[in-house]
């Protein structure tokens, strides 16, 4: 299943939307900004 937008970080691909929210839900978006030296604002 593919879900828009399709979601990059650093320039590496995460997902999609759905993808992305599982990510929040489960606290694990915060590694992939850190690694990448972005910042999530929640």
């Amino acid at each position: 299943l593919s879900t828009v937008p399709n979601i990059y970080v650093g320039g590496e691909h995460i997902g999609g939307c759905d993808t992305l929210i599982q990510r929040l839900k489960a606290h694990t978006l915060d590694e992939a900004t850190a690694a990448a030296q972005a910042m999530c604002n929640k």
